[in-house]
């Protein structure tokens, strides 16, 4: 229903699929919200951006009741079931999903090398998906490279 609604305050063509023109649109400040690809808060921080500064954002939202998937049925959350929740005070427990933009980005070694190529692959992942380090793959100009198509995800991103 909510999506319904906001269509009544979107600009003519938002159901078009044009893509390119919702981030043309939201980056030049005519249109301040948009479901897009987790990119256009990254392109918002280029110099040449009308909302450079200017925009922020909100953790996805989450939900009391999750699947159990050994029962396979619906089931308030628990720390069991919902070990990294949030306490809320109206609604108790809160499973909030993680946030991998774009599909995410994984890395991934194989258990048939030996321990010490398994530990050097371990920390070559550590150090590309550090704070130093990935600010440079998720931030447009961050370093006056071009973007690498990553999506913020870590606080430190924003």
């Amino acid at each position: 229903r909510i999506m319904e609604q906001q269509l009544g305050y979107g600009f003519e063509q938002e159901l078009d699929d044009c893509l390119d023109l919702q981030l043309e649109y939201f980056l030049n400040g005519t249109c301040v919200q948009t479901i897009y690809w987790g990119d256009a808060y990254s392109q918002h921080l280029g110099e040449s951006s009308a909302l450079a500064g200017k925009l922020g954002m909100a953790p996805l939202p989450g939900s009391p009741i999750v699947l159990d998937r050994s029962t396979k049925s619906l089931r308030q959350c628990d720390e069991t079931l919902c070990p990294y929740g949030f306490q809320s005070d109206r609604n108790g427990l809160i499973n909030r999903p993680s946030y991998a933009a774009f599909g995410g980005w994984m890395g991934a070694v194989s258990n048939l090398v030996d321990l010490e190529q398994q530990l050097l692959t371990e920390e070559f992942l550590a150090f590309v998906s550090s704070r130093e380090i990935s600010k440079n793959y998720v931030i447009n100009e961050a370093n006056g490279d071009s973007f690498f198509g990553s999506d913020p995800y870590r606080y430190s991103h924003l």
